[in-house]
């Protein structure tokens, strides 16, 4: 605890973003997050995120964000996919812990960045909105806590995604690799389940840091 106190009283003085990874540790990790925030505002992102639905609630009401991995693929993982699609749009990111955790297209194989797509392609049907729709909201979330990486130009960027070297596998476009599970899309829409979680109050404070 002391560790990630200290961890967190950094990332205040110094304005950079918190990785935080918890596992098995929901209540305590809750309680320094809303002990911490009280004492001044951080930015934080919870990655790898497996953690329960309390732990979640909390963290988006303090304005942190929530970051899944190839876990979200996973066929045991409908609990986690129900949270992710319920949280609201700018509070969530992709990444995929390379080289661990690959997704469940590529389990048993070595992590890699470009896998990245797949947990994208599932956060999307999840939520019921296009991969292309999760890939720019995701990537809209991760340059507004990591301020400090410069932002693509967004002419630039449009003519990557159009390009054809830039254009996802073909498992992403809508069509499930052989041996994969379909994953069913949640029937409640994200927008409406996002309304019932809130970030205003954390955002208002953090404008000050």
């Amino acid at each position: 605890e002391r560790g990630f106190r200290a961890h967190i009283a950094a990332a205040r003085a110094t304005g950079l973003p918190l990785v935080i990874h918890t596992r098995e540790a929901d209540e305590d990790c809750g309680r320094i997050l809303e002990d911490e925030i009280a004492r001044g505002p951080f930015r934080a992102v919870l990655h790898c995120y497996t953690g329960g639905r309390e732990l979640a609630r909390k963290a988006i009401g303090l304005g942190l964000s929530i970051s899944f991995t190839g876990i979200l693929t996973f066929k045991k993982s409908e609990a986690l996919r129900e949270l992710a699609a319920e949280l609201p749009a700018d509070r969530i990111m992709v990444e995929t812990d390379a080289p661990y955790l690959a997704p469940g297209k590529f389990r048993g194989k070595r992590n890699e960045p470009s896998y990245v797509v797949e947990v994208a392609r599932v956060l999307a049907e999840t939520r019921g909105v296009s991969l292309e729709e999760i890939s720019r909201q995701t990537t809209e979330n991760f340059f507004r806590l990591f301020s400090k990486v410069p932002a693509p130009r967004a002419a630039a960027c449009q003519r990557r995604c159009r390009s054809p070297a830039a254009a996802p596998p073909p498992a992403s476009r809508g069509r499930r690799s052989a041996g994969a599970p379909a994953i069913p899309t949640i029937q409640k829409t994200a927008a409406a389940a996002a309304r019932g979680w809130s970030s205003a109050p954390a955002r208002t404070a953090l404008r000050g840091s």
